[in-house]
């Protein structure tokens, strides 16, 4: 059994960073510090134009399982599911990529600001701030 109560770390607001802060949310994690540079999608915004290696669909269906993100899908701003169904088989823009990470972000911060600390910094300058290493 996972104790929720320990303080756990995430380094990056790319795919695996942003993916893993809702899954820590979904599981009932309240102590998470997030730690990025600038919270912008990761390093997707230099390769917007290229296309991925995945599905649009594969982003929208995670995001969308995931109640910490889905349950916003009302509100236009908020909603995870950017991309053109007629096209979800398709491979996707990293620029459409982002765009939802950007979204998941933004539900993390507005939604779970006290279970979640969004550290701006570069983790090597954390890492050297904290005592215990």
């Amino acid at each position: 059994m996972l104790n929720k109560n320990l303080t756990v770390a995430v380094i990056g607001a790319g795919p695996a960073g942003t993916s893993t802060v809702g899954c820590l949310l979904e599981k009932g994690f309240n102590n998470i510090y997030w730690i990025d540079p600038r919270f912008e999608g990761g390093e997707l915004e230099m390769f917007e134009s290229v296309q991925a290696n995945a599905r649009a669909m594969y982003f929208s269906t995670f995001a969308n399982l995931l109640k910490v993100f889905s349950k916003h899908a009302g509100s236009p701003e908020e909603t995870v599911d950017v991309f053109d169904h007629e096209k979800t088989r398709e491979l996707c823009n990293l620029d459409e990529a982002r765009l939802c990470l950007l979204r998941m972000t933004n539900i993390i911060r507005k939604y779970h600001s006290k279970e979640v600390t969004q550290v701006k910094d570069i983790v090597k300058e954390v890492i050297e701030r904290i005592d215990c290493l």
